[in-house]
């Protein structure tokens, strides 16, 4: 192979056209070629260590990068260029430790090393190509070559610029037509739409969507290629919970390539679901404050640095017309309003700053009292009450002969509570027993006798008799009065009547049960319609004013009673609270039943406004 050859596709590479890394591959190879060299590499050196950005070896084997080649290099990065021609000693495949005895002994079988320093710009430190070549290869040609090649890098550079240069050019005559276009625009979803056109044009995307801020997060405005949209479909809800990702994070996020501390969930979601490569989302910043969001899809390719840097250019110059257009987009009220936010916003710099606390506090405290932000409490008396009551009366006349209870006490089920007497009864029992026996002795003479007729008269005599028996019993058992249930014996004092007489049917004392106790609330009329049953209190005793218990409203009395010449209202409620042992029936309290909330202006005015509507007519 000439060393001609080669030459006008090394040239080629100046041209820019390639990438970076493509072009380093070709041109390590071809300068190798170029000079007959085994094997090549390139270096560079980072904070005093030399690294290796490519190697070029026919044979495929990795060339070590030697403390011998790292010198050469150094001489090379200070001269331009190095070289060292065979001789004795270990070749630069020798490991550093190598003897002097472990060369061969025949110079020529040593391969020639050559460096040169590439021109690549205005660049700390220029990166630094190795050669390999065979001993016989001339040194003189091989230099001449390495002379004119190591300007190619610095020509690929130029060429690099020169076309970016032509495309940014391209691109900020497109940028300023669209502004233009925007600013000429007098609707905001014409421009809009123009936007995501132009800019799925420029970024080459298959899809541009604009998404504006409100209080209902961001909602997509604008789909490029697309006049009309259905917002309930489901590729138009992920792409608007991306916009919404972008949003609440406040950064641009693009997908596929998360930093840290970002997260791009629904980014993944929407690409996946539209089969995308690659997603960015920009947003659109009034200020610090976030109003929009443009998102970029792209099928093919994923967005570079700078493609993002642009994106970011065009934003920063259309972001104020597109805020000018979509407040003009408004009706007048909803502009004035946010004309308001926007004046109050500016007013809260630091000037008058003792001023503007005051009328702003001034403000806060009137616009609060309109607000219903106070709890609404409405305090009523109670009594407490027992589920199971009842009054035991006398069963029979009789006379009080012991009395074991009295108001207060407790008791337990089937226990005696009073014990009347019994001594009349038992007389009519032993009177109705002679009767008895006396009846049965006649049956068995009449039977003796055969006298049919005197004994079923007798025998009628004898059920008569038991019959009367029977109620004298149920007399006597019932004259000693027992508990029903287990409770307390709530009213009569029967101590002070132990000995008098007692009618049957006569009412002695009132029980209640322990188990099942409610309040009973009396509320005024005025207020009664403030409160419904399921509605909670608090209740506190007149004995222990210290404790509060939850209850819950329960039943509300339809008819109203006449209290100190005031209409009201008997409601019942329960307890949520466990019940304590030193409760008793009759014992009595305030409750604050929780009415919901109200303003403080009308908590103060309340009862005087009534009054006056009562009184006037108003």
């Amino acid at each position: 192979m000439t060393t001609a050859q080669p030459i006008p596709s090394l040239l080629a590479l100046s041209r820019g056209e390639l990438g970076t890394k493509e072009f380093w591959a070709r041109y390590v190879r071809q300068l190798a070629e170029l000079c007959a060299a085994r094997r090549a590499l390139l270096v560079v050196r980072a904070q005093d260590q030399w690294k290796t950005l490519f190697g070029w070896n026919p044979q495929g084997a990795n060339w070590p990068l030697t403390d011998q080649l790292r010198a050469l290099a150094a001489a090379a990065l200070e001269q331009g260029l190095a070289r060292q021609e065979p001789g004795p000693g270990p070749g630069p495949d020798a490991p550093p430790d190598a003897p002097p005895d472990a060369a061969p002994d025949a110079a020529q079988n040593q391969p020639s090393l050559m460096a040169v320093r590439l021109d690549v710009g205005p660049q700390d430190t220029p990166p630094v190509v190795l050669l390999e070549l065979a001993w016989d290869r001339p040194l003189q040609q091989a230099e001449a070559i390495l002379a004119f090649a190591a300007a190619i890098p610095a020509s690929f550079q130029l060429s690099r610029q020169y076309r970016q240069a032509r495309l940014d050019l391209v691109f900020f005559a497109e940028l300023m037509r669209l502004v233009g276009a925007i600013a000429a625009d007098e609707r905001f979803r014409l421009a809009a739409m123009r936007l995501c056109n132009v800019t799925a044009s420029l970024f080459q995307c298959a899809q541009v969507s604009l998404g504006w801020c409100g209080t209902d997060g961001a909602r997509a405005v604008a789909i490029s290629h697309l006049d009309q949209f259905d917002r309930d479909l489901g590729s138009v809800r992920d792409l608007e919970s991306a916009m919404e990702e972008a949003v609440d994070q406040d950064a641009e996020l693009l997908w596929p390539g998360e930093l840290p501390g970002q997260i791009q969930r629904a980014h993944q979601t929407y690409a996946a679901s539209r089969a995308m490569a690659a997603v960015l989302s920009l947003p659109l910043r009034d200020q610090d404050r976030v109003v929009a969001v443009l998102t970029l899809e792209r099928k093919q390719g994923r967005f570079s640095d700078q493609d993002v840097w642009r994106a970011r250019l065009l934003l920063e110059q259309i972001t104020r017309w597109l805020l000018v257009l979509e407040h003009k987009s408004h009706w007048f009220g909803r502009r004035w309003w946010r004309d308001l936010r926007a004046w109050t916003r500016t007013q809260a710099r630091l000037e008058h700053s003792g001023r503007k606390l005051a009328v702003l506090l001034g403000l806060l405290v009137l616009g609060l009292g309109f607000l219903d932000l106070l709890p609404h409490r409405i305090e009523a008396p109670f009594l407490l009450k027992a589920t199971d009551a009842v009054q035991v009366s006398a069963p029979v006349d009789s006379q009080l002969q012991r009395v074991l209870v009295e108001p207060g006490d407790l008791f337990d089920q089937d226990e005696l509570l009073v014990e009347l007497d019994t001594r009349a009864l038992l007389t009519d029992q032993a009177a109705a027993l002679a009767r008895l026996a006396r009846h049965s002795r006649e049956v068995e003479k009449a039977k003796a006798t055969n006298a049919l007729a005197d004994m079923r008269v007798a025998l009628l005599m004898v059920k008569e008799t038991e019959a009367e028996l029977q109620r004298i019993d149920f007399l006597l058992e019932q004259s000693r009065v027992t508990a029903p249930f287990a409770g307390v014996v709530v009213e009569g004092d029967l101590r002070t009547r132990i000995g008098a007489p007692v009618r049957q049917g006569e009412e002695l004392m009132t029980l209640a049960s322990m188990e099942q106790l409610f309040v009973r609330i009396s509320l005024d009329e005025k207020e009664v319609v403030e409160v419904a049953p399921g509605d909670q209190a608090e209740a506190r005793f007149v004995g222990r004013p210290e404790q509060r218990y939850r209850i819950r409203l329960t039943r509300l009395w339809p008819g109203a009673q006449v209290e100190n010449n005031q209409s009201v209202f008997n409601l019942d409620a329960e307890f949520i609270s466990a019940r304590e042992p030193w409760w008793r029936p009759g014992m009595s309290g305030v409750v604050r039943i929780e009415a919901g909330r109200i303003s403080l202006w009308k908590l103060l005015s309340k009862d005087i406004l009534d009054h006056l509507r009562l009184k006037f007519w108003l």
